[in-house]
This record gives structure tokens, sequence and C-alpha cells, in this order.
């Protein structure tokens, strides 16, 4: 289990990050506090606002041209 999260953490830090945040209060909160653990740890992170279940589709085709392995959805399972 230790040796699991040793690679996960040195994962995160060569890999970028996608966060997909719905536009709602809840989930803009929670965004912004991990967007300031991710900072303070460097790692980097592609933030993208998703409207809607077409938005979310769209945008992970575009973002995840290989180099996303760690994908963070906030509070996508309301989306209509």
């Amino acid at each position: 289990m230790l040796f699991a999260v040793y690679i996960l953490c040195h994962l995160i830090f060569l890999q970028r990050v996608l966060v997909m945040v719905a536009l709602d209060v809840d989930a803009l909160c929670a965004c912004k506090i991990l967007q300031f653990l991710l900072k303070c740890d460097g790692v980097q992170y592609t933030l993208v606002p998703v409207g809607g279940k077409t938005d979310l589709l769209v945008s992970f085709c575009a973002c995840s041209s290989g180099f996303v392995i760690i994908l963070f959805q906030l509070n996508i399972g309301q989306l209509p």
C-alpha cells in the first residue's frame, strides 16, 4: 500500500492533472481548495469548467491528448 502511494505521488509530479468542474457554488469552492493544494505541491494542472454533459465530453476529448492520467471531476454527477 505504501509503495502504491509513493508511485502515485511521483506520477502526479511528472504528469499534468486535468480538473473538470461543474458550474455551481459547491464545485467552485472545492476547486479553489484543490487549486491551492496543487499549487503548494507544484503540480501542473488544467482547469476546465463544464456546464453540461456535452461540454464534459468535448472538453475531455480536447484536453486528454495523451498526457492526462489523473482526472478530478468536481460535482459532475449533477450535470443536466
